[in-house]
């Protein structure tokens, strides 16, 4: 079994009141909540249709998917929710 820690990201700035600056990692040791954590991620990381990579000035350029149609991630978390995928074994 492979160790995955996960860790809150907030999108605030330092100091704001009421949230720390710290925040720890935390280990997942269940198999199948660290199965679906991979899920999403594979599914959001071949997300390509507003793709953008920030260059090294600050500026963004748009990223093209490669090939055929791209990967939409809100729809194929949809689909891999109610066709059976590893998010359905969850309310078992």
């Amino acid at each position: 079994m492979k160790l995955l820690l996960v860790r809150h990201a907030a999108a605030v700035p330092r100091g704001t009141p009421g949230i720390p600056d710290e925040e720890r990692p935390f280990p997942v040791l269940d198999p199948l909540l660290q199965a679906q954590i991979r899920e999403i991620l594979d599914i959001q990381l071949a997300d390509m249709v507003k793709a953008r990579r920030i260059l090294p000035d600050g500026r963004s350029m748009r990223i093209r998917a490669d090939g055929g149609s791209a990967s939409r991630s809100q729809e194929r978390l949809y689909e891999a929710n109610g066709a059976g995928g590893v998010f359905a074994q969850s309310s078992r």
